[in-house]
């Protein structure tokens, strides 16, 4: 993958993440925190590639839960300003100022987070949503229907589909959107998914499908 002129992301790179990724797993836990010192190291070197780097992890096939849950966890706190890893970096600004295709393929990957079979994955994925969602405002407002995609496709796990209505009902909360109704444009998708959250309980209801995960 192209990230900037005449820079690639190689799959040794991917690796590296990987395996430290595999090693904050570790039972030993000077082996946890060296390889969590490491990725941070590389995270305060270049923010921007290691979203991607981390973002590709998450998007490549047979990629094993727990490694996209922690990729995912990572890409979380690099989207939350008040994290200890971005204590001293404006996040906001740096990332707006990325192609928007980039961008988009880190979007993708949060929402396939959404998809794997692992109640953590799920749950992650949806506060790293939410997370970016905080940054770009409206200007990710074209992803939120893929979120009904989801919850709507016949292929979607009940644990996918009860994370895109919890992601969708956190949208909505003061966390999130629900702080910023006097803006228009806010208002209208938050009635747009407060139609959709109701059909979607109610469907629940008549299903008897679990909402909760």
């Amino acid at each position: 993958m192209t990230v900037a002129k005449n820079t690639e992301i190689g799959e040794d790179e991917i690796q590296k993440y990987i395996f430290l990724i595999e090693q904050c797993n570790n039972t030993d836990e000077k082996t946890r925190s060296e390889a969590s010192n490491e990725i941070e190291q590389l995270i305060s070197i270049d923010i921007i590639r290691s979203l991607f780097i981390l973002s590709e992890i998450i998007l490549k096939d047979h990629i094993e839960s727990p490694i996209a849950c922690l990729s995912l966890v990572w890409i979380r706190n690099i989207f939350t300003p008040e994290s200890r890893i971005m204590a001293n970096n404006d996040i906001s600004k740096e990332w707006l100022e990325v192609d928007e295709t980039y961008r988009t393929r880190v979007k993708t990957a949060i929402i396939r987070g959404l998809m794997f079979p692992d109640h953590n994955c799920a749950l992650v994925a949806s506060m790293t949503f939410c997370s970016l969602l905080k940054i770009e405002k409206m200007e990710m407002f074209n992803i939120i229907p893929q979120l009904y995609q989801l919850y709507e496709s016949t292929d979607s796990s009940e644990l996918t589909k009860a994370a895109s209505i919890n992601t969708l009902a956190e949208i909505s909360s003061k966390n999130s959107l629900g702080s910023q109704t006097d803006i228009i444009e806010v208002q209208t998708i938050l009635i747009q998914i407060a139609e959709k959250i109701n059909s979607y309980f109610s469907e629940c209801f008549d299903k008897s499908l679990s909402i909760r995960y």
